[in-house]
């Protein structure tokens, strides 16, 4: 495999898509697709708030987590009222 294809599939698999709501402090952005490295403050909730991660989703699976939200059930959901939860603790966006 050519260096620049290995590239491309590092960079395929460094993809992760938010499906929670958006919480501006903590830069989590509702279906925003992030590539490589979490901004920073992004990494410290993850690390306080270790549900949060279950939230990054790999491209492929966005369609079932939405799914999930929308009909409120499964693991996404739950996750979900817990950044819900989070979001309103902190007084909004």
């Amino acid at each position: 495999m050519s260096t620049s294809k290995k590239t491309a599939n590092k960079e395929k698999a460094d993809r992760k898509v938010y499906v929670g709501p958006t919480i501006n402090r903590i830069s989590a952005i509702r279906n925003r697709t992030y590539i490589g490295t979490l901004p920073a403050v992004f990494q410290a909730a993850i690390k306080e708030y270790k549900w949060l991660a279950n939230l990054l989703v790999a491209p492929s699976e966005v369609s079932a987590a939405s799914a999930s939200i929308k009909r409120q059930d499964g693991a996404y959901w739950e996750a979900y009222k817990l950044a819900e939860g989070l979001l309103n603790k902190t007084g909004g966006k």
